[in-house]
């Protein structure tokens, strides 16, 4: 496996009992045993899909594991329905439990980054019988609430949220597709050019992302011109999916209500966050308190690291998850 080039890995296209046809990478080792190898299942963010794992997954398959990588729903080669509802937390852990079936999997090993991580955590509520371990990069646990609070005034609390106000607006899709470009750009960054936390202020990302910023747009450091090339194919003209996830808040809050999910985590679900110091994305108060939320949860921090924490930092961040899962296995005999 080439990690620049994604023709080396082995790629499926399966319809799912759900109805939807998703894409995936799925590595197996040569010695594949589905009775006791370990599964991985990678859950990718915004903006990006399984390619965004494209540096872990040759290290985890090469420990004799093996590693599933999808495009979730509404990215990459995956079904891109319209409509909110596919998007709801509770309609992807379907797909995923779905998915694991259609691979001959129990249980998996899951791991998220981003709103991928916010999606590992979810299924681990929705179907917990599926996770034999969780771990999160960049987004903290957040439990089921019990009263639904509009973005807007999470916004006046953490002022950090403030671009998903524009995520959440009917504009911003045609105008992210319009600026494709500036917004690849501008999201990952560059090491040497920091945007600063004020780019997630409210009104920041947009005016930047249509060139109306304080500061020109420097192209970023963490892609090459191979690889950004991909991503600006990867979504062309395919926001409303990545959006959409957004813009099903309600949807969530409700679905999770209705089944009256559990504020905590199955003690008996391993789990590691993988704490990126430099995240803007991860509010460490929110991490502090997920900790009595999850009896099992480990901390690992990468110091200095941004939010790109598989790109940035791939060694690190593959070294981390290999030593919870040796020992992960290592307790289980």
């Amino acid at each position: 496996m080439n990690p620049t080039d994604p023709s080396s890995f082995y790629h499926r296209t399966e319809l799912l009992s759900t109805g939807y046809t998703y894409h995936f990478v799925d590595q197996k080792p040569d010695d594949y045993n589905p009775k006791t190898t370990p599964t991985l299942l990678l859950l990718h963010g915004f903006p990006d899909f399984w390619y965004g794992w494209r540096h872990q997954i040759g290290p985890w398959a090469g420990k004799g594991w093996r590693v599933v990588a999808p495009d979730l729903i509404g990215y990459g080669g995956t079904d891109k329905p319209g409509g909110i509802r596919p998007y709801s937390s509770k309609s992807i852990a379907s797909d995923l439990a779905a998915l694991l079936d259609c691979i001959g999997v129990s249980k998996a090993i899951v791991i998220g980054h981003d709103w991928g991580s916010l999606t590992a955590w979810n299924f681990c509520q929705w179907h917990p019988e599926r996770v034999r371990a969780v771990v999160g990069f960049s987004t903290p646990y957040y439990p089921p609430a019990r009263e639904f609070t509009p973005t807007v005034e999470i916004v006046k609390k953490f002022p950090s949220f403030g671009y998903q106000l524009w995520f959440e607006s009917e504009r911003s899709a045609k105008q992210i597709e319009d600026n494709l470009s500036n917004f690849i750009n501008i999201v990952f960054g560059n090491s040497k050019h920091r945007s600063g936390p004020s780019i997630a202020l409210e009104g920041e990302l947009e005016r930047a992302v249509l060139g109306q910023g304080d500061s020109p747009i420097v192209d970023t450091d963490l892609l090459s011109a191979q690889e950004m090339q991909l991503y600006l194919d990867t979504f062309k003209d395919a926001l409303h999916g990545p959006l959409a996830y957004y813009k099903a808040k309600k949807m969530r809050f409700e679905e999770e209500l209705e089944a009256g999910l559990p504020p905590n985590v199955s003690p008996a679900i391993p789990a590691l966050f993988v704490h990126a110091t430099r995240d803007p994305t991860c509010d460490p108060k929110v991490l502090e308190a997920s900790k009595e939320l999850i009896p099992s949860l480990r901390i690992t921090r990468l110091e200095g690291v941004g939010h790109w924490a598989m790109i940035q930092n791939k060694e690190e961040s593959t070294e981390v998850v290999i030593q919870f899962i040796n020992s992960l296995l290592e307790q289980e005999g």
